[in-house]
């Protein structure tokens, strides 16, 4: 293998065109590098790059490296970088951790690539990975750095990487989410038994979310039965609950919901209906809608709505209101309303804005002027205001005319005092007096 520097290996940063006048191995690679991202199959793609970068680790790094540095598409040459930095960490990785230091920008390529190596390392000699870890890298790319540690080693012997991790005192989530779902892959019960063993209470909560979330995908039932009776226990129990249905309700939705209707009644059984009802309405909102309906305690029917509302706002917004309308006109459906409105006006403002402008007044319109104010309210505060003066109802008029003000004032006072300025006249007599009470307040703190 020739020599690595600096000097003789080309930049890693920008792809570069295929170039001419190479030797015949040089002019393999690169026609085996044109016919793996030709490939139209993403995952297809993916693999041949890999198996491409393994290939030439093997034969010559620095022909590697130049390879990889020719690569136009970003996505394509983190998959190549990845492959080629775990295969090199595998024979070479101190060097490979070096090389990769010194010659990769930071930035979410180099931290990709050193997470592949040091998780290569990590799995042989985690010891020597960690110390390399303690010494060249700080901040959050040490943290990363760490947990890809603790998943090549806990994929080799998680029994001694869960004893370390107790031994460090550690409280970092990153590094004890990797630990536990990396033994859960291999053997969940076996997770289960040492998470329990955690005697940092904060620790112990996240280890078992992060386990439920991977045991629910192995094996659903099992995960179901082990987690539930835990479900009761407090704000751990509605974390555990929200995992579930998330995991599990992005496969098996109808299972998941008959898993939540026998959950015993509280807090937990409506944080999972929610989570439930945000996953399912992603996939199918009409079967969605049937189960909700069918939902007997009103505290999970109302939460599941709600998340329903909340979803479909984002992605048809008018359907969602013609549904939301067909309900009983009670908090339930006010709260899912506001929800779909909040959701549209995050995602399409522009549409939404039209939309209001030719609906006739009403509660609805009342609110997604609202929601479009709180959404207008950082970055255009003067149209904030002008949508809270075309609210119908005179108390959330004013109301929302004061906040969004007061909001003004806090980041720009001088820029709301000019537009009240210009506008006074055109205020109504009772939003002059709110106005003018909350000018006499001080400026309010950032």
């Amino acid at each position: 293998m020739r020599e690595i520097t600096a000097a003789s290996t080309p930049s890693h940063q920008s792809g570069a065109g295929l170039g001419e006048g190479k030797t015949s191995a040089e002019q393999e690679a690169i026609s085996q590098l044109g016919a793996a991202i030709a490939l139209t199959d993403r995952d297809a793609r993916a693999e041949a790059l890999r198996h491409l970068a393994t290939w030439l680790v093997d034969e010559d790094v620095q022909q590697a490296l130049a390879v990889g540095a020719r690569i136009p598409d970003a996505n394509d040459k983190l998959e190549y970088m990845r492959a080629l930095f775990a295969a090199w960490a595998g024979k070479e990785p101190q060097i490979a951790l070096d090389y990769l230091k010194a010659n990769f920008k930071p930035g979410n390529l180099q931290s990709e690539a050193l997470d592949a190596a040091i998780e290569r390392w990590a799995g042989k000699k985690p010891q020597a990975a960690w110390e390399w870890l303690q010494t060249n890298l700080s901040g959050p790319l040490k943290e990363q750095g760490m947990a890809s540690l603790i998943q090549g080693w806990a994929r080799n012997d998680p029994e001694s990487a869960g004893a370390w991790f107790i031994s460090t005192g550690s409280t970092a989530q990153g590094v004890l989410d990797s630990l536990v779902t990396t033994w859960a892959d291999l053997n969940p019960r076996a997770a289960a038994a040492w998470v329990e063993t955690l005697t940092n209470e904060e620790n112990k909560t996240s280890g078992r979310v992060s386990l439920a979330s991977e045991w629910v995908q192995q094996d659903a039932a099992t995960a179901a039965a082990y987690f539930t009776p835990l479900i009761t226990e407090g704000r751990q129990g509605i974390d555990l609950a929200a995992a579930l249905a998330n995991a599990w309700g992005a496969s098996d939705p109808a299972a998941t919901a008959q898993w939540i209707n026998q959950l015993p009644q509280g807090a937990g059984r409506q944080e999972a209906a929610g989570v439930l009802a945000t996953v399912w309405a992603a996939s199918d909102i009409h079967a969605a809608i049937d189960w909700a309906q069918k939902l007997e305690v009103p505290e999970v029917k109302s939460s599941a709505i709600d998340h329903l509302g909340t979803t479909w706002g984002a992605i048809e917004p008018q359907k969602a209101l013609t549904w939301l309308a067909t309900l009983p006109a009670d908090e339930t459906r006010n709260e899912a309303t506001r929800g779909a409105l909040d959701s549209w006006a995050g995602t399409d403002p522009d549409t939404m804005k039209s939309w209001v402008a030719k609906q006739p007044a009403s509660p609805t319109t009342d609110q997604a002027r609202i929601s479009l104010g709180e959404l207008y309210a950082d970055s255009a505060p003067a149209d904030a205001l002008q949508m809270a003066l075309g609210i119908g109802d005179a108390t959330q008029r004013s109301d929302a005319l004061a906040k969004f003000f007061r909001y003004w004032r806090r980041h720009d006072d001088t820029a709301a005092q000019q537009w009240l300025q210009s506008n006074w006249t055109q205020l109504a007599p009772d939003l002059q007096k709110r106005i003018a009470l909350e000018q006499r307040k001080p400026v309010p703190a950032k």
